[in-house]
């Protein structure tokens, strides 16, 4: 049962939800859900892909990538594919 909730943290958070969205479905506390996005998602090459075509299409748009247009969060959760 364990790896079936720990499979479906990492669906959630490659599907793009927040990690407080992934702790009310699979019953885990915030601390667990980024734990274990953090030790299982770097094996997934499905945010290097998405942050190289973002890359892209922002040199083909001309726009400048020398510095990156960032939110720092406070909250200590993380934000996958959405603005901060």
């Amino acid at each position: 049962m364990r790896n079936l909730r720990h499979s479906a943290v990492v669906q959630f958070a490659r599907a793009g939800a927040e990690i407080y969205d992934i702790a009310s479905v699979t019953g885990h506390s915030f601390n667990t859900v980024h734990a274990i996005i953090e030790h299982y998602l770097p094996r997934h090459n499905v945010f290097a892909l998405r942050a190289m075509t973002l890359r892209q299409q922002m040199v083909s748009a001309g726009r400048d990538i020398g510095v990156p247009e960032m939110k720092v969060r406070t909250d200590r959760t993380l934000a996958f594919g959405k603005a901060a």
